[in-house]
């Protein structure tokens, strides 16, 4: 009939009395009530979870790949943990840098100049956030490839001079590219950085620190200056781009491409806009950037696993603080502060979780070490 549903059916040839007949249906409505606590007491929890902001039914964050990629990037190679996407991650620290600088979060024993630079940065990210959307989208097909380029000449329209623009690029590895428009009466030209902190194009084209011998270092925010805003506004340009975005990297690798998507980037789209080779136009831009008073930048470690979608947004927002004035030490005592923010997280979920299997236990274990760490680094311990 319309609107019934058998869950339950038991054939038997026993003749019930009365009391008995009683007694069976108190066994099923027990055993149907009870899956219905079950069913509540879950979503009761899932709606106290630090992720559930961004997903209906959330995990614990330990069990999401930007917790795994801020903690145990050494160690999630080839595990569902490396297994997100750029926009993803810009999600998850965009919530955990708010609930960072909130007015009862740890980001408040910085001082006020790095507090007002990493509230610019997480704004700056938010943004980026965006567009990443659009562009996961606009890889799909569909018609969606012109609701990412108006959304992106839309920002172009709107960037103030001094403004700060990030863009996504998800062809072969995730990385940023950040477009910081110059001050008057310099409006009309910007830097362009490309924040790469995997080892896909980061040790071919970006410059390697070997000064702390046996690690290898690089500086994976690699930066162009003096370049014309009217470069960045040409449609050959964003055809190339798109081009680099979607060109799949195994045809490069098979031969058949004369470039892959990351070559593209760099010896192509990049030397475009400096109007001179990839190595003279960074040569020339250090050169600018020291008369100009510009702090260097950091070479940092490149990600050991394939987490670059969540890498990347670290080392952009490093990158985003430098750029602002902020010195080396807040930049290393906000990061250690942003760890700390991503471990209570952690622990608020533990609150609504009813049992870790060992997997759980050895990522949480993982994390702690790690943060532990990073303190006694920052301490000089």
């Amino acid at each position: 009939a319309p609107g019934l549903c058998v869950k339950y059916l038991r054939l038997t040839s026993k003749v019930w009395t009365e009391e008995e007949v009683r007694e069976e249906l108190h066994k099923v409505r027990s055993a149907d009530e009870e899956e219905e606590v079950r069913s509540a007491a879950k979503t009761s929890a899932a709606e106290q979870l630090s992720l559930q902001p961004l997903y209906a039914r959330p995990p614990p964050v330990w069990l999401h790949p930007a917790f795994g990629a801020e903690f145990c990037d050494p160690f999630i190679a080839q595990s569902p943990l490396e297994e997100s996407s750029l926009h993803v991650s810009l999600e998850v620290l965009a919530l955990a840098l708010d609930a960072m600088l909130h007015e009862s979060g740890p980001g408040q024993q910085l001082s006020h100049a790095a507090r007002s630079a990493l509230n610019t940065a997480a704004a700056q990210l938010k943004d980026a956030r965006k567009l990443a959307h659009k562009l996961a989208h606009a890889r799909k097909g569909g018609g969606q490839e012109r609701s990412f380029f108006s959304a992106v000449a839309k920002a172009f329209d709107e960037l103030q001079p001094s403004g700060v623009l990030l863009l996504p690029w998800d062809g072969e590895v995730p990385l940023l590219l950040v477009v910081r428009r110059g001050a008057l009466p310099d409006a009309d030209r910007c830097s362009v950085a490309v924040v790469n902190p995997s080892r896909a194009g980061t040790t071919s084209y970006h410059v390697a620190d070997g000064r702390a011998p046996p690690k290898v270092k690089y500086g994976t925010a690699l930066e162009i200056g003096d370049v014309p805003l009217s470069r960045l506004a040409d449609e050959a340009w964003w055809v190339v781009f798109w081009f680099g975005v979607t060109v799949p990297a195994a045809e490069a690798a098979a031969g058949r491409l004369k470039r892959g998507p990351l070559a593209v980037l760099y010896e192509v789209l990049l030397p475009y806009l400096a109007g001179d080779s990839l190595d003279r136009a960074i040569a020339k831009w250090e050169a600018t950037a020291r008369r100009r008073g510009l702090a260097p930048l950091p070479a940092r470690t490149l990600r050991r696993s394939d987490s670059g979608h969540y890498g990347c947004c670290r080392h952009a927002l490093r990158y985003l603080l430098v750029r602002q004035g902020v010195s080396e030490e807040e930049c290393r005592r906000a990061s250690l502060l942003l760890r700390l923010q991503m471990f209570s997280l952690a622990r608020h979920d533990l609150q609504f979780v009813q049992r870790l299997d060992q997997a759980e236990r050895t990522v949480l274990q993982l994390a702690r070490r790690q943060l532990a760490h990073k303190a006694a680094k920052l301490g000089g311990g």
